[in-house]
């Protein structure tokens, strides 16, 4: 099954006006974009009505409820992006869902990025996209199945002329199938709620869009996309994989080694997959001829 996408509804814009070039950062996975001036749909509303009630407020202290609130009865759009569905091993999207900093890592290895992140607490990390924007990240809410995820910064750049501030809110949802054959195939939608807190944000988005608009489905494609590639790898290159641990030195040590643990426990998990599925021929063969 290849990573593909159903993209839920265009951005839905309120009265608020739109937003900025890039101020929301996703676990280090999504630099946020403007999208299209449009009245909201009945769809699209019915859409971000559910998205709201999928947060977990009754597990959220007052101040954290309180911060999402602000931007949810405030945003200026709401975007559904690509639903990806992917194959990979829970354990390790899991730990890089929760630790973006060990994927920038690889991608700084890699030469492709200009993102920083940096942890300053144990659910807070400051981030720059290299471009102009800076954020505070903080992981308001985590299960299996759902991530909150909190954002406040602001972009200032080349593309405008003054810097602009916002908020947002992502919501992450996360299910899981296995196949057959044993693997697993995590689905992975995200939601994205941007209040900006400039006067003229709609003319400014109306100027940006078309350069912008399609900048969040990219990355948001492309970042999961790249965890099944990790995933992949943890099955089949064991050695690879701790070799590549020990280079991620932009990570404390405690990640690096839970990294590799977990690395180490997906490949013997496809070890026991690929017996399992080896022995079912034979199997079948067997009954077949009893």
């Amino acid at each position: 099954m290849e990573t593909h996408g159903q993209s839920c509804e265009d951005w839905q814009t309120t009265t608020f006006g739109l937003s900025r070039r890039s101020m929301l950062f996703a676990g280090a996975m999504l630099l946020g974009a403007p999208g299209r001036v449009a009245a909201a749909k009945p769809s699209a509303r019915v859409s971000r009505e559910r998205s709201i009630a999928d947060i977990p407020f009754s597990k959220l202290n007052a101040p954290t409820q309180k911060k999402l609130r602000s931007v949810l009865d405030n945003y200026s759009i709401h975007r559904c992006l690509p639903v990806q569905v992917i194959p990979a091993d829970p354990e390790l999207h899991l730990f890089l869902i929760r630790y973006p900093e060990v994927v920038v890592n690889m991608w700084e290895l890699m030469g492709i990025t200009k993102v920083q992140i940096r942890r300053v607490g144990p659910y807070i990390s400051q981030a720059s996209d290299g471009a102009g924007t800076i954020s505070t990240v903080e992981l308001a809410y985590g299960d299996r199945d759902t991530h909150v995820i909190y954002c406040k910064g602001h972009y200032e750049g080349t593309l405008v002329r003054k810097r602009i501030e916002g908020e947002c809110v992502l919501l992450l949802k996360t299910s899981y199938k296995t196949a057959d054959d044993g693997r697993t195939y995590i689905t992975n939608r995200l939601d994205v709620f941007v209040a900006i807190h400039n006067v003229g944000a709609e003319l400014i988005a109306r100027t940006l869009q078309p350069v912008i608009g399609k900048t969040a489905d990219h990355n948001f494609v492309a970042s999961t996309k790249f965890l099944g590639q990790i995933s992949q790898q943890a099955a089949i290159n064991r050695s690879g994989m701790q070799r590549l641990a020990s280079r991620l030195t932009r990570i404390d040590g405690r990640l690096q080694h839970e990294f590799s643990r977990i690395a180490m426990a997906a490949n013997d998990r496809a070890r026991v997959r690929a017996e399992q599925n080896a022995i079912k021929p034979q199997m079948l063969r067997t009954l077949t001829s009893e």
